[in-house]
C-alpha cells in the first residue's frame, strides 16, 4: 500500500534550507495497512473506474486514510440537513462549520501544512518518461508499483474517441495524445498487449489526424531527444539568445520566468541537439506513429505543422451527386447517396468517402457548406493513387485534382451562391457544376474546436522561423563556442535534467544524482494513479485555512491545528536572497518572500507574500499559548520591502517579477500551446491581495515605510479601479 511521507529527506543526494519542511512524497510499503485499508483503496479505485467520464478529479482517498487515521480524528458529529422551510439558526450553522473544521483539522500533516495534489494535465509525465528511458534510469527510480499506478492513471484519463487532452477535463489533442501513447509505450506496454484494444484506438487517433508531424514545437523537441522526431523538423531556439547583451530591450533573460525556464533548457538541448539510444523499441515506434516511412519524411516541411480540426454538426441529410469520370467528353451518369452525420470531422469523412468510392476513376464530390455568415465551397478530388484533398475555395485560392492544378483566374470570389456564375469561365466545368449545384441540399452547423493551436503564430513570425532556420543557424554553426534541484514547475524541471543529461550523459554524475533524487517531490498518487504534479500548493494552502479557521472564531477550540500552521508559515518563509549575481541570472530578489510550496522550491509569489503576510498578522494578535510564538517583526518587514519592490510601472502586481517587456512582444510567442507566455503581467487578484496585505500591516506597524506604503496602496488602487469591467466586474 502507499504510504505519504511527510518532512523527510534521506541520502547524500538531497539537502534542504529547513529541514525538509513542507516535503511531500509517496513510498510504497507491502506491509503498510490492514486488510480493510486496502480493500477501501481498491473500493475507491473502482469506484473511479466507473465513474471516470462523469467526475475526473480523484477524491485524494489515500491521502485522506492516513491523515485521518495519523491525526486519530473524531468525525462523529452528525450532518447537517436543512429542511426547505427550515429556518437557519446560530446552532445549526455553528455545528455545520466545527464538522467542517474537524475534517479539515484531521488531514492537516504533522508538520503543519495541508498535503494535497496540484495536478491535472496530461503532458507532466511524458516528458518524465521520455527522460528517464533515454538515460538508462526508468528502473532506477521507478518500481513495478510505480509504473502500474502511472499507467493506471494515463488509461483512467484516455478519452473515448482513443486520445488524450491537454489536460483531464479537455477534448483529445496531438500533444496529449502523442505523448501519453509514447510514454505508455516506454514503460513497457505491448500494443497487442491486455490493453492493446486502447492502445489501438490511440495510435489510430494519431494516425487518423496526421501522425506525430502534427504534435506542437514543444512534443517535437521532447520526441527528437529519443529519436522519435528529427531535430531538423523543430524550429531553432538558438542559445546564442542568452548571450546577447542584457541592455537590449528584448533580451530572453526578461521573457516571463516560465517560458524564460523553458526555453533556457530547450536553447542548450538545441544547440546541443542531443540524441539518446535508437532502441528497437523506438524503431517500432517510428512505424506505428507516422503515415510515412520515417525515412522520406521531409522534416523542413513539418516545422509549422500543428493540429488544428474542425468539427462539423450536420443536422439534416446530405444528398451527394457524385460523377464519375469528368475527363471530356463530359460523359456521365450519377448516383445519389443520401448520408447523415452527426459529430463528424474532416477526416473521418475522409474515410467515409474512401468507402463510397471504388475502384480507380476519377470522382468529383462538391460540397455546399455554410460557414457562419459566409459561403465555402470544398472541392474533394480522389482516386486511389491521390489521396483526398481538401480545397477551400476562397477568394484566388489554388484547386488541385490529380495534381492538376486550375488556373486561380477561373476561381474568383466563391463566396455567395448568387455570384458563382463569376468563378468559372464558360468551359465544360460549368455545365455539370451548376448541375450539381441545383440538386446539393445540405444544412451545416459548424463548431470550430482548435485542438492543439491555441496560439497560432502569425505569418511573418513563421517567416522569422524560417529565416533562422535556413539562414542564422546555418551561420551559427560557424561560432566556436557552441541549487536544489527543485526547479519553479515539473516541465522545467524535467528539461533541466535532460540539459544536464545532454551536457553529461553519466548516471553517477552528481547533478544528474541530485536532479534524479527530487523526482520524488513532483509525484502525487491517488485513486486514478500516479500522476505528476506542477508542483505543489503547501504554502498557499495553508495560508487560506488558517485564515478560515481565525474567521470561523473557534480558535481556541482548533488551537492545535493553528499553532501546527503558524510554524509551518513562519519557516517557510525565503530568508535569503539566491545565491551568487543572482540578478546577472536575471532572478528578482526573494528574501522575504513566500512561495506557492515550500522553501526549498525558493521561487518568490506576490499574492502567496501576501496572503502569508495577512495569516502571521491576525496570528500576531492571538494569546501565544493558543498559537504559538509570533515571527520576529524584523522578518515582517522584510515581507514588506520584497512587496513593495515588486509593484509595476502601472500600478499593477505581477504574480513573479515586475513585468519589463512590452506587451507586443507575445507577437513572438513560439508555444503554439499558450496564449499570453512571453510577458509578466500584472493581475487583480494579486493587487487586491497586496493592498489587504500592505494595509493590514500599516494597522499594526504604522511607522514603517508610512509614505511608501500609502503610495503603493493609491497606485495599485487606481490599477484595480482601471481594470473594472463595464458591468462592474473584473
Amino acid at each position: 500500500m502507499w504510504k505519504l511521507k511527510v518532512a523527510e529527506g534521506h541520502g547524500p543526494w538531497l539537502f534542504s534550507t529547513n529541514n525538509f519542511l513542507g516535503r511531500q512524497t509517496w513510498e510504497f510499503d507491502p506491509d503498510y495497512g490492514t486488510p480493510q485499508e486496502r480493500e477501501q483503496v481498491e473500493e475507491a479505485r473502482r469506484d473511479y473506474m466507473k465513474n471516470q467520464f462523469r467526475a475526473k478529479p480523484s477524491g485524494d482517498v489515500l491521502k485522506q486514510m492516513q491523515l485521518i487515521k495519523e491525526n486519530q480524528a473524531d468525525l462523529s458529529l452528525p450532518n447537517v440537513r436543512i429542511g426547505r422551510m427550515e429556518e437557519l439558526n446560530r446552532q445549526t450553522v455553528t455545528t455545520a462549520l466545527r464538522k467542517a473544521l474537524r475534517f479539515t483539522a484531521a488531514v492537516q500533516a504533522h508538520d503543519g501544512h495541508w498535503p494535497s495534489e496540484m495536478s491535472g494535465p496530461l503532458f507532466y509525465v511524458p516528458p518524465l518518461i521520455m527522460l528517464l528511458y533515454m538515460s538508462g534510469t526508468i528502473n532506477v527510480v521507478l518500481s513495478s508499483e510505480h509504473k502500474k499506478e502511472i499507467m493506471r492513471y494515463i488509461y483512467n484519463h484516455q478519452n473515448k474517441d482513443g486520445g488524450w487532452g491537454f489536460h483531464i477535463e479537455d477534448h483529445s489533442t496531438m500533444f496529449g495524445t502523442a505523448n501519453n501513447y509514447v510514454a505508455l509505450r516506454l514503460l513497457g506496454e505491448n500494443a497487442d498487449g491486455p490493453n492493446g484494444i486502447a492502445l489501438s484506438k490511440a495510435r489510430n487517433w494519431i494516425l487518423d489526424h496526421g501522425g506525430l508531424v502534427m504534435i506542437p514545437s514543444w512534443g517535437k523537441m521532447s520526441l527528437s531527444l529519443i529519436g522519435l522526431y528529427e531535430w531538423s523538423g523543430c524550429n531553432p531556439v538558438p542559445p546564442e539568445l542568452f548571450l546577447l547583451p542584457s541592455y537590449l530591450p528584448i533580451h530572453a533573460g526578461k521573457l516571463w520566468c516560465y517560458l524564460r525556464e523553458t526555453y533556457m533548457s530547450l536553447a542548450y538541448l538545441y544547440g546541443r541537439k542531443h540524441v539518446g539510444p535508437i532502441s528497437d523499441l523506438i524503431l517500432l515506434l517510428r512505424k506505428e506513429l507516422y503515415n510515412d516511412p520515417y525515412d522520406t519524411i521531409d522534416w523542413n516541411a513539418t516545422r509549422h505543422f500543428c493540429l488544428k480540426q474542425f468539427f462539423e454538426t450536420l443536422y439534416i441529410y446530405i444528398y451527394i451527386y457524385i460523377y464519375l469520370r469528368i475527363d471530356p467528353p463530359l460523359n456521365f451518369h450519377h448516383r445519389n447517396f443520401i448520408i447523415g452525420f452527426s459529430n463528424i470531422d474532416s477526416l473521418k469523412f475522409h474515410h467515409l468517402l474512401e468507402k463510397i468510392v471504388q475502384n480507380d476513376m476519377t470522382w468529383t464530390i462538391f460540397i455546399f457548406l455554410k460557414k457562419w455568415d459566409q459561403i465555402q465551397f470544398i472541392f474533394i478530388f480522389y482516386t486511389k493513387k491521390v489521396n483526398l484533398t481538401f480545397v477551400h475555395i476562397k477568394n484566388d485560392c489554388m484547386c488541385y485534382a490529380n495534381k492538376q492544378s486550375i488556373p486561380s483566374e477561373k476561381i474568383l470570389q466563391c463566396q455567395y451562391p448568387n455570384s458563382v456564375s463569376s468563378c468559372f469561365d464558360n468551359t465544360k466545368v460549368t455545365k455539370w457544376f451548376f448541375h450539381i449545384l441545383h440538386v446539393l441540399k445540405l444544412i451545416v452547423t459548424i463548431q470550430r474546436i482548435q485542438d492543439d493551436l491555441t496560439s497560432p503564430h502569425p505569418l511573418m513570425q513563421d517567416a522569422i522561423w524560417d529565416i533562422l532556420y535556413h539562414i542564422v543557424e546555418p551561420l551559427l554553426k560557424l561560432w566556436p563556442f557552441s541549487n536544489r534541484y527543485v526547479n519553479i514547475a515539473c516541465v522545467q524541471k524535467v528539461l533541466h535534467m535532460m540539459a544536464c543529461w545532454a551536457e553529461d550523459p553519466n548516471p553517477n554524475s552528481i547533478s544528474f544524482k541530485c536532479h534524479l533524487a527530487r523526482v520524488p517531490d513532483y509525484l502525487w498518487i491517488a485513486e486514478d494513479g500516479m500522476k505528476m504534479q506542477s508542483m505543489g500548493s503547501q504554502l498557499w494552502d495553508t495560508v487560506f485555512t488558517a485564515q478560515a479557521i481565525i474567521a470561523s472564531d473557534l480558535e481556541d477550540e482548533f488551537g492545535t491545528t493553528l499553532k501546527r500552521a503558524h510554524y509551518f508559515i513562519k519557516e517557510t518563509q525565503i530568508q535569503e536572497n539566491p545565491s551568487g549575481d543572482f540578478r546577472s541570472m536575471y532572478r528578482h530578489p526573494c528574501k522575504g518572500a513566500w512561495m506557492l510550496a515550500d522553501r526549498d522550491h525558493g521561487w518568490q509569489v506576490s499574492d502567496c507574500t501576501a496572503e502569508a503576510l495577512k495569516a502571521l498578522l491576525l496570528l500576531s494578535e492571538m494569546p501565544t499559548d493558543v498559537v504559538g510564538e509570533k515571527i520576529e517583526v524584523k522578518r515582517l518587514y522584510e515581507a514588506v520591502d520584497f512587496i513593495l519592490n515588486l509593484q509595476s510601472k502601472n500600478g499593477g502586481f505581477a504574480i513573479w517579477e515586475p513585468s519589463t517587456l512590452p506587451k507586443w512582444f507575445e507577437f513572438f510567442n513560439p508555444t503554439q500551446l499558450f496564449e499570453n507566455a512571453m510577458v509578466e503581467y500584472e493581475y487583480d487578484e494579486c493587487t487586491s491581495s497586496i493592498v489587504q496585505a500592505l494595509v493590514l500591516f500599516k494597522y499594526s506597524f504604522p511607522t514603517y515605510r508610512q509614505r511608501d506604503i500609502e503610495a503603493s496602496v493609491m497606485r495599485a488602487i487606481k490599477f484595480i479601479a482601471k481594470s473594472q469591467n463595464p458591468d462592474g466586474s473584473w
